[in-house]
């Protein structure tokens, strides 16, 4: 089933002060704390996976070691090993309970925050109710898991078990049934590449812009509150998003590092950590440029 997107968000200036910027503060209001159940600890719930599909995805465009400075640090680099990040979250922190304390969540300054909400700071993970729930899990169960690097061997489902005992079974590996040759299947037509970008807008740009940090606010994140807020003006005299015209964009200008080229603007690349690629910013200029049409995403 595909929907149709119409393409919003931006992370556009910088700001300051507790919750109108979560990436600096920590004191936020209360919000309804996510449902995740009490069921048993999932074994699979393994550095590989809360890495990256809730660190990475959801929490290093503010806890990223190699362009911020809010701690603690939620995603590796080169010179930071995963190891390093687990000894990070182990051991620094002043103040009671420490980040993670292996195999105690309830004794985990991190599960506190992801847990009762609070942290991603206004995002719904994944993108829906069931799968936010279902991420924040994750970081409860990895750190019940022990909180450990190792990552769970993943089976490959379609290797036979060499080890069953041959009972005289027929053969459930790989032969062919004699099924007709269909020929290769229609996957559809390629994505558009507009829908990396839209997801890079949530994951990296919402959790410091929805309470208007700096002067933008991408509201509760939703498509149409963020495309809404395209049609506000910049604190430069430029719209953020100009139909038609990138260079009159402010919102473009500020991710490609050009908002220097109108008056009062910064240079500055945005985000200030997990800077976009220069095919993702090529896709966003080449949007804009051709009058912003819509595109649709699996």
């Amino acid at each position: 089933m595909t929907r149709a997107f119409l393409f919003a968000g931006a992370l556009v200036v910088f700001g300051a002060g507790n919750c109108d910027n979560p990436c600096i503060g920590m004191d936020c209001p209360d919000v309804p704390k996510p449902d995740i159940g009490n069921g048993d600890v999932d074994p699979a719930a393994d550095w590989c996976s809360v890495h990256d599909e809730v660190f990475v995805p959801e929490c290093s465009s503010c806890h990223d070691p190699s362009g911020t400075n809010v701690r603690p640090y939620l995603t590796t680099r080169g010179d930071f090993s995963p190891e390093q990040l687990v000894a990070h979250l182990r051991n620094e922190r002043a103040a009671s309970p420490p980040w993670m304390t292996p195999g105690e969540p309830d004794n985990s300054h991190i599960w506190s925050r992801v847990g009762d909400g609070t942290m991603p700071p206004g995002i719904t993970m994944g993108g829906s109710t069931q799968e936010d729930a279902r991420l924040r899990k994750l970081v409860r169960d990895w750190i019940a898991n022990g909180g450990t690097t190792e990552c769970v061997e993943r089976g490959d489902a379609g290797v036979p078990d060499a080890g069953a005992a041959d009972s005289g079974a027929a053969d459930a590996g790989f032969s062919d049934a004699g099924a007709p040759d269909t020929g290769p299947s229609d996957a559809g037509p390629p994505a558009d590449p507009m829908c990396n970008v839209a997801v890079l807008f949530r994951t990296s740009c919402h959790g410091c812009h929805r309470n208007g940090t700096g002067g933008y606010s991408t509201g509760d994140g939703s498509m149409q509150a963020v495309r809404a807020s395209f049609e506000a003006e910049s604190s430069v005299g430029i719209p953020y998003v100009t139909s038609g015209n990138a260079d009159q964009s402010y919102l473009f200008l500020r991710i490609a590092g050009r908002g220097d080229e109108v008056r009062g603007g910064r240079r500055g690349r945005m985000p200030p950590s997990g800077r976009w690629s220069d095919e993702d910013i090529s896709t966003l200029e080449t949007w804009i440029n051709d009058g912003m049409p819509n595109f649709e995403c699996q």
